[in-house]
């Protein structure tokens, strides 16, 4: 399950990006965390009244959802698109040296 909740701030962190990650990780904590007591209400009713059989099979969906609904989300990387985005700019007006304004910080290196 740990890998999974990773997976799951990777994918809440691309879908938010312009939001600062702190905020998006929260959101994720909030919604688990209410989550897992509804889900922890009703398996015990469950249990309770049918038995543990059925608390499994339920437990197993859970996890067939939670499946499905990662499987069938859209592939999107905001921010390692921006992220490459900004380095491609980088690269292009080093390379075309924009206004004959050198790079800050670029390395240079004076062998003689």
């Amino acid at each position: 399950m740990s890998g999974y909740l990773a997976m799951g701030y990777d994918l809440c962190t691309e879908y938010t990006y312009p939001e600062s990650e702190n905020i998006s990780a929260g959101l994720l904590n909030i919604t688990t965390s209410i989550y897992g007591i509804i889900l922890i209400i009703s398996l015990e009713s469950l249990m309770n009244t049918y038995g543990d059989i059925p608390v499994h099979i339920g437990l197993c969906l859970a996890l067939l959802l939670g499946f499905i609904l990662t499987a069938i989300t859209k592939n999107e990387q905001r921010r390692q698109d921006a992220k490459k985005k900004a380095q491609y700019e980088r690269i292009a007006r080093i390379e075309m040296n924009v206004n004959d304004i050198p790079e800050t910080n670029q390395l240079t290196y004076s062998i003689t």
